[in-house]
């Protein structure tokens, strides 16, 4: 069985990925399909959708591109991942050890109550 979720994380584990794209500043949706090597893209592949309060993780230093959207010129935006900073990331800790706490605690009674019954 252990094997068995070893193989299940490693094969969703090895499948994520991140990549970079251009964030508009007006509609902050992000283009990933590169024109070349350069800080350019394009909109041959649809954008990626901000989830809601969401942030984008922009690279550092903060780093300039343009998307051409059709035939018209290219609009100015930033450089980002496609990895979303969410409101529940913030708070994994709170979750995290909150869960850590409780188990402690039903652990705790548990041995309380096999060494009361004795």
């Amino acid at each position: 069985m252990k094997y068995f979720i070893l193989f299940l994380f490693v094969l969703i584990t090895s499948s994520v990925s991140a990549a970079e794209g251009c964030v508009l500043t007006s509609s902050k949706a992000m283009y990933t399909s590169r024109s070349g090597m350069s800080e350019n893209f394009n909109d041959t592949n649809p954008p990626v959708p901000l989830g809601t309060g969401c942030i984008w993780i922009f690279v550092a230093p903060s780093t300039d591109c343009n998307v051409k959207i059709g035939s018209g010129p290219g609009q100015p935006g930033k450089l980002a991942s496609t990895i979303q900073e969410c409101d529940i990331d913030t708070n994994a800790f709170i979750l995290l050890f909150g869960s850590i706490g409780f188990g402690a605690f039903m652990l705790r009674k548990k041995r309380e109550a096999n060494f009361s019954s004795k």
